[in-house]
């Protein structure tokens, strides 16, 4: 057990005239998908070129359909071989794509096709981290993306048998970094706080990750659970992504605060310097039921806090958090 963009999301399309970009989704709200009544975040299905999108070995074709209201590719394996050989998943696009992000999970190596060759996606911060957050290369648009996964053996009575599998693969329309990982990330409710480390590793359990409750004696007090990411200087920040396991609230019960003072928060935030966020919240997506929380207002801050409070249970559990911030730095 191991202990959802903000101000201006924006999806960018190539006129088939030429090189230009034209927005086409200028939104402080989320993208309704038409006859699903659900709210998505990610680039439309109709930037795939879905003939082209597929895994080898076996020439699998993408688990995605022009019916799906977003691009989140969930559990594409290859075919099965013999022999332990790398799957190679591939995505095409109808017209180059540009100022965008990828989210993989257990992605391994990863590639972009520019002018005619594949090239290596810049190395990401922390390789080690299954959860990965990749903004596209600043430089000029890509037709493609190549993923390279090892593959596993499976149980086939008789023979050998290898298969790879990719997770779980998205995109976003904006070109944004990950800034939980930096931060100072702490539970607590008054009285108490701790450090955690789970909420950030990079990894999202399928059923049980992390949990935090005060004793029960508290919660007739008011003792509301917390989960605070801070850093040491103002971050720009336009959204979340929250994943959970199946038996964890996730952002259910939950409220967004940012922190309004002017110091640094410290272990104990007092209550009188927070404030609700204004966002709109993506409905749960199918890879770890993710939410996508879109910030709709410009926020500079030192800190988030996501605290419960709606109960019982008067607790807090998740996954991982992701905090989408403006600019990508070196990246």
């Amino acid at each position: 057990m191991k202990n959802e963009f903000g101000a201006g999301i924006v999806l960018a399309r190539m006129l088939k005239t030429g090189v230009y970009w034209t927005w086409v989704s200028l939104a402080l709200s989320v993208s309704a998908a038409p006859g699903l009544g659900g709210r998505t975040f990610t680039v439309s299905p109709e930037q795939l070129d879905f003939a082209r999108c597929r895994a080898q070995p076996g020439n699998v074709p993408v688990p995605l359909g022009f019916l799906n209201p977003n691009i989140e590719i969930i559990d594409w394996t290859t075919a099965p071989t013999p022999q332990a050989q790398p799957g190679e998943f591939v995505l095409w696009f109808v017209q180059p794509l540009a100022g965008a992000t990828l989210l993989t999970y257990d992605a391994g190596s990863v590639y972009y096709w520019v002018g005619s060759v594949w090239k290596p996606w810049p190395a990401p911060e922390a390789a080690s981290r299954r959860l990965q957050v990749r903004p596209f290369p600043e430089a000029h648009p890509i037709q493609g993306i190549k993923i390279i996964v090892p593959a596993q053996p499976e149980s086939v009575a008789g023979k050998p048998s290898y298969r790879a599998r990719l997770p779980f693969v998205t995109l976003i329309p904006v070109r944004t970094r990950d800034m939980a990982k930096e931060a100072v990330v702490t539970a607590g409710y008054p009285g108490l706080s701790r450090p955690v480390t789970e909420l950030t590793d990079g990894v999202v359990a399928p059923d049980r990750n992390f949990r935090f409750a005060p004793p029960s004696y508290l919660h007739t007090n008011g003792a509301s659970p917390w989960v605070m990411l801070s850093w040491p200087a103002l971050v720009g920040i336009r959204g979340l992504a929250i994943f959970k396991g199946e038996t964890e609230r996730g952002l259910d019960g939950c409220v967004v605060e940012s922190y309004l003072g002017s110091k640094p928060v410290g272990e104990q935030p007092d209550d009188r310097l927070w404030q609700p966020v204004g966002m709109r919240i993506s409905d749960p997506a199918p890879f770890r039921s993710a939410q996508y929380v879109v910030i709709t207002h410009q926020l500079m801050t030192g800190a988030l806090r996501l605290r419960c409070t709606n109960g019982p249970p008067w607790d807090i559990s998740l996954g991982e958090v992701l905090v989408f911030t403006y600019g990508t730095g070196s990246e």
